[in-house]
Formats: structure tokens, C-alpha cells, sequence
């Protein structure tokens, strides 16, 4: 098949199909008649010698040669969109854009609130979508466009993706007001002394304050463990158990925050973004107000 033969506005018929699974819907998200997706998929059919979907339900499922070729295709219009936008000026008080974020729980609670106000100044009409994906799936979401950007630890390594630090890994020792050792200055003799509440997403081996505690010859046995941060602070608030957290997590909450006796080697949050949109101006202002949130978690 020749490129100057072959329509490429069918590609992006076929892009919408796959994502709705339904000619109908696709024809409402295409603002056009469903005789004309229906034409658009019969061309695509003869092009490819392939039904490419098959009747499921209420709808339609791709068939292998259609699932092979969704990746290609969102990679290919993305690409070709983010050159465009590149191109033109982004207006966010008039934008009615959805964006895509991938983000932790504990970067959330800290980072939502700021940026949440922040897009509402600045583009009162856009909306948000902020959820935890798989981190062996950001970079590909990023690049199909399912992502505008991530927010996770430096462990994601490619040269088809930008970066730029958030903040260091700013830990702090938490415990409630008016704990017995929350006055002064916190030492490391009153440090082990504490009975803590161990954050891991790991539900067996050891955690990074014992990992820490281990490195200078001392040992510690959290109470309890878990794999949440906020369910923990409220434990710390209302006990006189202690928590090593994120300094940028513990400052929405009402508690003593002690700054730490000991080294403990955590990572810090970093934003990513696909290298096709570096120019695009909506990404570029996305990330900028990002930054500039994260700025007033830290104060």
C-alpha cells in the first residue's frame, strides 16, 4: 500500500473506534454521521484485508491485526498533533482540555490541592484526571498521549522521555503535639526509643527505617506496618506512635515534625513528560503550573 494512496484521516476514525468499541459512540466523538464511520471502516477493511473489528455485544472488539496496530496508530497521531500544537499559542483561560496525570498517593496528597487551585485560576474550563498507574506502563502511556505527564521517583529510564526534579527525598520524623519526645530537638538515643508505624509497599522484608537503623549497628521493630501513608498519620496524630515521612506529606497534617538523627536514603519525586511534546504549549504550561504547585507544598 502506498502512504499517497491511503487516507490518514482514516487512522484517526480508527483510533476513536478502538477507544469507544462502538461505531455510535465514535460518530458522537467525531461530531459526524455513523454512516460515515461506517464507510471510514469499510475503506480501512479493504485496505487492510482485515475486519480489524467484529460484532461483541452492543459493540465491537478489535481483532489482532487491530491490536497490533492501535499502538503504531496513537503514537503516530499523537505526534502529529503535538507538532501542530507546538505550533500554535495555548489559551488556558479558554481551554476546555482534559489532562492526564499519573500520580502516587503520597505526591497527591500534598500536590492535588495547590494545583487544583492554581488550574482553576488560571483555566477555570479544563479538567483533571490525576490516577497511580503502573510504573512499567508510564513510559508507553506517556508516549501513546493516554498520559500528559507523570509524577514518580527517578527509576524511569528512557531516552524517549524528559524529566526535571520535583523535590529531593525530604524526610522527617513525625509523631503527635505534646508527645514526650516531640520537645527539643530529637536525638538519636530518642530516636530508637520510639515505637513506630513502618510505610512499605512491600508486605514482607525489611523497611527503609529499619534498612537505615540496621546501617549504624542499631535495631527497631515497627509496631505496625502498612502500605499507606495517610492512614498512618492519623494513627501518629491521635497516638504516641512515631512515622518517617515526607516533610511536603506531613505539613497537611497536625502533627511534629522532627527533622531526622540519621541519614535515611529515600528517593525524591520527579515530573515526566514524553519528548514529542517538549514544545507542545499545552503541555508546557501544564508542567509549569506543576512545578510552580509543588513550589507551595515546600513553602
Amino acid at each position: 500500500m502506498r502512504l499517497t494512496q491511503f487516507d490518514l484521516n482514516l487512522l484517526v476514525i480508527f483510533e476513536t473506534v478502538y477507544a469507544e468499541g462502538n461505531l455510535t459512540r465514535a460518530a458522537e466523538q467525531l461530531n459526524v454521521a455513523q454512516p460515515t464511520v461506517s464507510n471510514a471502516m469499510a475503506r480501512l477493511r479493504a485496505s487492510f484485508d482485515d475486519p480489524l473489528f467484529i460484532r461483541s455485544g452492543r459493540g465491537v472488539a478489535p481483532t489482532p491485526l487491530a491490536r497490533r496496530m492501535i499502538g503504531p496508530v496513537r503514537q503516530s497521531l499523537r505526534q502529529m498533533q503535538s507538532t501542530l500544537d507546538g505550533n500554535m499559542a495555548f489559551d488556558p483561560a479558554s481551554s476546555d482540555r482534559t489532562f492526564t496525570m499519573s500520580i502516587g498517593e503520597i505526591a497527591a496528597t500534598a500536590l492535588l490541592p495547590p494545583l487544583v487551585i492554581l488550574m482553576g485560576e488560571e483555566a477555570p474550563q479544563a479538567k483533571l484526571r490525576a490516577f497511580q498507574t503502573d510504573r512499567r506502563e508510564i513510559k508507553e502511556k506517556l508516549a501513546l498521549g493516554e498520559l500528559d505527564v507523570a509524577v514518580d521517583i527517578p527509576r524511569l529510564s528512557s531516552h524517549s522521555l524528559n524529566r526535571s526534579p520535583l523535590t529531593a527525598g525530604d524526610y522527617v520524623c513525625v509523631m503527635r503535639r505534646g508527645h514526650p519526645k516531640s520537645k527539643g530537638a530529637l536525638t538519636l538515643e530518642k530516636f530508637l526509643e520510639l515505637d513506630f508505624v513502618a510505610v512499605s509497599s512491600r508486605r514482607a522484608g525489611s523497611s527503609l527505617l529499619e534498612l537505615a537503623v540496621g546501617r549504624i549497628g542499631g535495631r527497631v521493630e515497627p509496631a505496625l506496618r502498612t502500605q499507606y501513608y495517610l492512614p498512618a498519620l492519623r494513627i501518629v496524630e491521635s497516638s504516641d506512635y512515631a512515622l518517617i515521612a515526607p516533610r511536603s506529606l506531613a505539613a497537611q497534617f497536625d502533627v511534629a515534625a522532627k527533622d531526622l538523627p540519621l541519614v535515611i536514603d529515600m528517593e525524591g519525586t520527579w515530573l515526566y513528560w514524553h519528548r514529542s511534546v517538549e514544545e507542545d504549549q499545552a503541555n508546557v504550561w501544564l508542567r509549569g503550573l506543576v512545578a510552580r504547585a509543588w513550589e507551595e507544598v515546600e513553602g
